[in-house]
């Protein structure tokens, strides 16, 4: 069992239709993409953490970066706090002496 946690607050499992994390190993981003029914309020640039309840610990974390909705469910992907730093990091690199 998993817990969804968007913005520091928990949603509701009642809303949550699916969710798949996927660990890319070496470079690259992991991601996770989740289908929720009803009224969650969601928006690109949201943080969202996924914490497995059996272990207690968080197996994803990271910044929504699409969010689509549809007729019955939403569907949402965010990518990992990894790919938001790359993104961010500057180039050149400004080196402080």
């Amino acid at each position: 069992m998993i817990q969804l946690i968007l913005n520091g607050s928990l949603v509701d499992s009642r809303y949550v239709k699916s969710v798949v994390v996927e660990r890319i190993e070496k470079r690259g981003a992991d991601s996770c993409v989740f289908e929720f029914f009803g009224d969650v309020d969601v928006n690109v640039g949201d943080d969202l953490k996924v914490k497995e309840l059996v272990n207690n610990t968080f197996i994803f974390g990271g910044k929504v970066t699409e969010v689509s909705h549809g007729r019955v469910t939403s569907t949402c992907t965010a990518l990992s706090y990894g790919k938001v730093f790359d993104e961010l990091r500057v180039v050149p690199p400004i080196i402080y002496v």
